[in-house]
């Protein structure tokens, strides 16, 4: 039996839309993402990292266990805009390495963070389909 993602409603207060100008440079790991957020939040942003995708949990851990700390992650949100996606090939793909590209947001104010219960500290939502590290 194939489930789908539920789509996330959209946040008010902010412009939720892609902007065509901000194009992919180049592809960077969580906790550079991260380092840098400040200088890639609202572009599109291409990151490699471990991918989780299970109940309550999709999202993109960084791959290099001894970089890793409590926030070394990225929630990945999906919306009306997104291609559709194969969970089932996701759902086989956790904790394996991924590319996914997408427009690289901060938390909500009111929150705090992203994703389920405000957990991850920022968020990609997602522009073109998961790919497989290879």
């Amino acid at each position: 039996m194939a489930w789908s993602l539920p789509r996330q409603p959209e946040r008010s207060g902010r412009d939720r839309r892609h902007r065509p100008e901000t194009d992919v440079q180049m592809t960077l790991t969580v906790n550079e993402i991260l380092e840098r957020f400040p200088t890639f939040d609202g572009r599109q942003t291409e990151a490699v990292g471990l991918l989780a995708w299970r109940f309550e949990n999709q999202s993109l851990e960084h791959a290099v266990w001894a970089e890793r700390s409590e926030r070394s992650r990225l929630w990945l949100e999906v919306d009306e805009e997104t291609p559709e996606l194969d969970t089932e090939l996701l759902e086989r793909w956790d904790g394996k390495r991924v590319i996914v590209t997408g427009v690289l947001r901060g938390p909500d104010p009111k929150f705090g963070g992203c994703g389920h219960f405000s957990l991850w500290p920022a968020e990609l939502l997602v522009r073109h389909p998961v790919n497989s590290f290879t």
